[in-house]
């Protein structure tokens, strides 16, 4: 799942939390959390796809829109930072596609992968090896940081949000190197 995390004012410590549709797996128990911890969560949802994704109580607001371009249009423009939690397809689609207008100027905004247990290490070694055989610039590497806790990840967001005009320095453990090159702050 790609979760479009918005924090209209991170130094005042709020949050709206884009959900992806219906409350219930996974997405309804972060959004859940995320609404009796007293933040904002907002669903965008296709008209089309409402009776399907849909069936039962929904959590916090819910934005009907025109199509699936619409979600996607709505959410980038209202967030902050991206997050993608493990998932499928869906998720691996509109991740790609945060990171793709990241890559053509089409948004600054930080991309995070929220790691756990090493979920995303194929997906980043594939990116590491793209990156080795040229296909990826090492800049555009780095519009993607990484992390195996949501602490870690939301720390590293935040300093990419209040320092776009500064390169992130990144920094790998020594706990890491069995790993993919997976962009680390140490020390925050």
């Amino acid at each position: 799942m790609l979760l479009f995390s918005s924090a209209n004012n991170w130094l005042k410590g709020t949050l709206t939390w884009f959900m992806e549709e219906e409350a219930s797996g996974l997405m309804g128990l972060v959004s859940q959390a995320v609404h009796d911890g007293g933040r904002h969560v907002l669903g965008v949802i296709p008209k089309t796809l409402m009776p399907r994704e849909i069936t039962g109580e929904t959590v916090g607001e819910v934005r009907a829109v025109s199509g699936m371009h619409q979600r996607k249009a709505e959410m980038a423009r209202q967030a902050d930072a991206f997050i993608a939690l493990p998932g499928g397809y869906g998720t691996l689609e509109e991740l790609l596609e945060v990171i793709t207008w990241a890559q053509l100027g089409i948004h600054d905004k930080p991309v995070g992968l929220l790691n756990v247990d090493g979920y995303y290490n194929s997906l980043l070694s594939f990116i590491d090896k793209a990156v080795d055989e040229g296909f990826i610039t090492p800049a555009a590497r780095h519009i993607i940081v990484s992390a195996h806790t949501a602490q870690e990840l939301m720390c590293l967001l935040e300093v990419q949000i209040f320092t776009r005009a500064t390169p992130l320095f990144v920094f790998i453990s020594a706990a890491q190197q069995s790993e993919p090159s997976i962009p680390m702050i140490t020390g925050l």
